[in-house]
């Protein structure tokens, strides 16, 4: 089974994509992670990589395509079912995939807008056991110290306000695209997610059981 979550950047599709890999035994490509292995390699692409996301900008397509495609084809050839988190973003990369990878499912994370700034404005992580706080929804027990290691939080250098209204900008013009794109092929499931993160994770479950 391949399953695509398709959602601006703080509507949960990483934690999502967890319970699911967790409780139902799938595997994850996530773009995100996929960058940030990247993003600890001494390389050009690393470099070019972390100079868009302190500007607020979006991942070209060409550089998306290829690292999401090297983690999909494994996949695939080795008949395990997965979950795609934050790809594709675009048609061009929605065409791209197709050509190799039919879906079955495509849920589209759908949240408010002010929910939405606070989830990500507000969000701390620990770059050693890469958990997740928000000051807003989910504080540490002892500000900005990790609950489990005790490392000092981090925050993204784009989790800031200009940067986010940039990204959420950059994503209502190039993947809202992708959700009209993904209903005319009747594949479209919305998920309301302004809600608990388990709660969203119960509608998605009860659509695959179906």
């Amino acid at each position: 089974m391949k399953i695509l979550l398709i959602g601006p950047p703080g509507s949960g599709k990483g934690t999502i994509s967890e319970l699911l890999i967790k409780n139902d035994q799938f595997m994850h490509v996530s773009t995100g992670n996929l960058f940030r292995a990247i993003l600890k390699e001494n390389s050009t692409l690393a470099e070019e990589i972390k100079d868009l996301m302190q500007k607020g900008e979006l991942i070209p397509d060409h550089i998306t395509n290829k690292v999401a495609a090297n983690a999909i084809q494994k996949l695939i050839d080795n008949n395990q079912d997965f979950i795609l988190d934050g790809y594709p973003r675009t048609l061009n990369q929605a065409d791209y995939l197709s050509n190799y990878c039919p879906l079955d499912y495509v849920f589209y994370l759908d949240i408010n807008h002010d929910q939405l700034m606070k989830r990500l404005v507000g969000r701390l992580t620990c770059s050693d056991c890469n958990v997740v706080y928000n000051i807003y929804f989910k504080p540490p027990q002892t500000a900005n110290l990790c609950d489990y290691c005790n490392r000092t939080l981090t925050k993204r250098s784009d989790d800031n306000e200009v940067s986010v209204q940039n990204r959420l900008a950059e994503y209502e013009k190039l993947t809202l695209p992708l959700v009209k794109y993904y209903k005319e092929k009747k594949k479209l499931i919305t998920i309301d997610v302004d809600c608990k993160v388990e709660e969203a994770y119960a509608k998605i479950k009860q659509q695959l059981l179906k």
